[in-house]
């Protein structure tokens, strides 16, 4: 009796190892479909196909290992790349941070700034340095999206490469800069969307920067906003007027004097005391 359990528990204890080894196996063998799938409807431009298939991948725990391999196969198109990072990023992989130092730091990749959108979507703070150096690029494009991914990683340390990118010769890209600014409260960003508001040749940019000061509701940008009023008729004035009417909760109309007589009032009733 005692040998005849010994027997069974010897032949337990040998399959077992096969059993653990062969479900793997199967399982990442449905997932390398469903990665294959992926790059398939990619390669399509099928995105609805693409988006249930990032759904699907959720939970499989050999997804994040298979994507990385596609990502990396040889003459991978860009925009297959594309949805390969957006999955990765979804599914919260380990090693997106790597991923994304790697694309980001190669100065040869076009179209950078379309995965750095991508990957500021992780919040990754690590990130921000080289988010930041690519806003400095020689591509438009790669700095308007840098704006962008900077505003979407949410970090204060990029706020310096968005006041840089206040001053960069094309007018998209001091736009996407204003924009961005929206979303960082601070004397940097202020002092930087005023000067767009008051001296930018754009007046797309110059909308953008009065729109991005209402957000902020700086009580300290209101002398800028005037000076707009007093200095730049016609849809500037609209903008500075609407940027006014966020930042101080009053409506005094377009009279740049109206302004300037409630700013006057505003600071001898909120003079520090000694």
């Amino acid at each position: 009796m005692i040998a005849r359990c010994l027997s069974l528990l010897l032949c337990t204890c040998i399959a077992l190892p096969s059993l653990a080894l062969d479900r793997p196996a199967k399982l990442d063998s449905k997932v390398k479909k469903m990665v294959e799938n992926l790059v398939d409807l990619s390669n399509r431009k099928d995105a609805p196909g693409v988006d249930q298939v990032i759904a699907e991948l959720k939970g499989e725990k050999a997804s994040c290992v298979l994507l990385a391999e596609a990502f990396g196969a040889p003459d991978r198109p860009e925009h297959v790349q594309l949805d390969i990072a957006r999955a990765m990023v979804d599914l919260k992989c380990p090693d997106v941070r790597a991923l994304a130092l790697k694309v980001l730091g190669d100065v040869d990749k076009e179209n950078r700034g379309a995965f750095a959108v991508i990957f500021a979507r992780t919040k990754d703070n690590e990130l921000t340095a080289p988010t930041a150096a690519l806003a400095g690029s020689s591509r438009p494009f790669d700095k308007e999206m840098a704006c962008d991914a900077l505003q979407l990683l949410g970090d204060k340390a990029g706020i310096p490469a968005l006041v840089k990118a206040t001053q960069d010769s094309f007018f998209s890209v001091r736009q996407k800069a204003a924009a961005a600014l929206a979303s960082f409260p601070s004397p940097e960003a202020r002092e930087a969307l005023c000067r767009l508001a008051t001296a930018d040749s754009n007046i797309g940019v110059q909308q953008k920067a009065m729109e991005s000061l209402g957000t902020l509701a700086d009580i300290q940008s209101v002398p800028c906003l005037i000076d707009v009023l007093r200095g730049r008729p016609g849809a500037a004035t609209l903008a500075a007027h609407a940027a006014l009417q966020k930042v101080t909760g009053m409506d005094l109309g377009t009279d740049a004097s109206a302004w300037d007589s409630w700013w006057e009032k505003y600071k001898k009733d909120h003079k520090p005391r000694k």
